[in-house]
C-alpha cells in the first residue's frame, strides 16, 4: 500500500475493513442504479437522497406506488419486518439496519 492510500484509509474510514465495507456498498448501489435505469417509461428514480443525517439509496415512484430501496450487503433472501431483519429465516442481531429500512 502506498503512504497516500494508508493516510486516506485512516482519515476517511479508520481501517481496511471499513473501507472494504464502504466499497462493497458503493458497488451495490451502482449495480442497483443500473437495474433501475431499465424501468419502463413513467417510472421516476432518484438516487442517494439526503434527508439531513440519513439518506435514501434509491427512491422509485410510478403509478403503482412509491418504493424506498435500501441497499445492503447480504446474501440470500432478506426480509425486513418491524421486529427485525431476517436472512435465511434467522433474525439478525443488527436492529439498526431494520430501523433504517423502515
Amino acid at each position: 500500500k502506498t503512504l497516500i492510500r494508508k493516510s486516506l484509509l485512516k482519515m476517511f474510514f479508520g481501517n481496511q475493513r471499513e473501507f472494504d465495507t464502504a466499497t462493497k456498498g458503493m458497488h451495490g448501489e451502482r449495480q442497483m442504479g443500473k437495474a433501475l435505469a431499465k424501468l419502463p417509461e413513467g417510472w421516476r428514480v432518484w438516487h442517494d437522497l439526503d434527508l439531513g443525517g440519513e439518506n435514501i439509496d434509491h427512491l422509485v415512484a410510478s403509478a403503482k406506488g412509491v418504493f424506498v430501496i435500501e441497499v445492503k450487503n447480504y446474501r440470500g433472501t432478506v426480509l425486513a419486518l418491524p421486529n427485525g431483519l431476517y436472512t435465511h429465516g434467522n433474525k439478525k442481531p443488527n436492529t439498526e439496519v431494520t430501523s433504517q429500512v423502515w
